[in-house]
């Protein structure tokens, strides 16, 4: 598969659109689509962007090294959609409620972040 080919499995996999990537990488949508459909090839700057979007390494993404994102369990996946579906609240809102939702979840989390987090 090409990068391309990934990009799309991989958003796929993870119950994305394209919107929704785009969104998370901040790459333009119509740039991803052009990608997925094999029209152009990303930068390596804007794959590292995809990749991290779709919580997979550059490697995977590029098709260079097997994935294991496929045999993930159901508790992985169900994480992962909750941490998309806080991603959109959080766009959804204006900044000062976003910095509220955030010291909410350091609130919540205190005892799992390291110091440094």
């Amino acid at each position: 598969m090409n990068i391309g080919e990934n990009i799309k499995k991989y958003r796929k996999l993870k119950k994305m659109s394209q919107q929704e990537l785009s969104s998370l990488s901040g790459v333009p949508r119509v740039s991803i689509s052009r990608y997925e459909n094999g029209d152009r090839i990303p930068t390596i700057d804007i794959a590292s962007k995809i990749a991290d979007a779709l919580n997979i390494d550059i490697n995977t993404l590029s098709g260079k090294v097997a994935n294991d994102t496929e045999e993930h369990s159901n508790k992985d996946k169900n994480i992962d959609d909750d941490i998309r579906r806080i991603e959109r609240a959080k766009n959804k809102m204006p900044k000062n409620k976003q910095k509220d939702m955030i010291n909410m979840l350091k609130i919540a989390f205190s005892d799992y972040f390291d110091d440094e987090d």
